[in-house]
Order: C-alpha cells, then structure tokens, then sequence
C-alpha cells in the first residue's frame, strides 16, 4: 500500500507537469498573455494586429495577426467596456502592447482603427469604435464558433464597413 501511495504522488505531479505544458503551449499558438487576453503584435513591428481575412460561410472578416476571428459585443461603443473579468477570460480583449501605437488602419478595412482604455488600464484596439475580442474556444485560424452566440458577433467587413 505505502509503495504504491509513494509511487502515485509523483506520477500525479507529472501528470500536473504535462497538463500545464501544454495549455501554455496552447495558450502561445493563440496569442494568449498570463492576463487571459490576446496581446496584438505593434504596429511598428511590421506585422499589422488586425487584418482582413476571407472565412467560409462570413465571408470577409477582421482577425488577429495569427489568423483568428475577433468579435464585438454590439452595446460597447465608444469607450463603454462591460466585458471584465470572468467575461474576458472567455472573450479575451485583443490589447496593445504598452508603448506601441495602433495602426492607422487595416488593410481591405476601410473603418478606423482605435484604442480604448480598459478598466484596469491596459489598452484594447478598437474598430470602428468597437473594442476587439477573440474567443477563447476558437482553436485556429479561421475558426468562427459564437457568431450571433449570446449578443457576440464576427467582425464582418464590406465595402461600406461592419457594425
């Protein structure tokens, strides 16, 4: 009995160990920081945070750097951010690193890029004066799982813009 306790007890830390592992690395290939919210790349890193991609079945949309659907929440408009805590760890805000500037725009995009401050005091890119999330259930590129999902929607983009 003792030998198969002493024997179980490390096992389980490896287990731990592993399981931990992995949904850092999970939590990487998304774009996800320690804070539960996607860190946009800078805009003076040459790589734009926001880009314009086209998804069966929606058509054009706006994604993160890495290819992922961002979504609105119709009622934040204008600085007026209601989606905290327990909400932005399943709707991850898509933030600015701190000292980077926006982009002046998305390419194939003809709405304006912004930044809103969040509550706690990190910085979100907007679009069209709508803060950006992803979803923390989409698991690749391209991947749209909650559109229309509890008052979340994709960010459509046509000629005349989305939302």
């Amino acid at each position: 009995m003792f030998r198969s306790r002493r024997l179980a007890i490390p096992l389980l830390l490896s287990a731990c160990l592993l399981l931990a592992a992995v949904a850092g690395a999970l939590a990487a290939s998304h774009g996800l920081s320690g804070r539960g919210s996607v860190t946009a790349a800078s805009a003076s890193s040459g790589q734009s945070p926001v880009k314009v991609a086209r998804v069966a079945g929606f058509g054009r949309i706006l994604v993160t750097a890495r290819g992922f659907a961002l979504y609105y929440l119709p009622h934040e408009k204008d600085g007026a951010i209601k989606c905290t805590g327990s909400c932005a760890q399943v709707w991850p805000p898509l933030l600015l690193r701190k000292g980077a500037a926006p982009p002046r725009a998305v390419r194939g995009a003809p709405g304006k890029v912004g930044v809103v401050v969040r509550p706690e005091g990190t910085r979100q890119l907007t679009y069209r004066g709508r803060p950006l999330y992803a979803y923390v259930d989409d698991k690749k590129p391209g991947q749209v799982l909650c559109d229309g999902v509890n008052g979340w929607f994709v960010f459509r983009v046509s000629a005349h813009g989305s939302a």
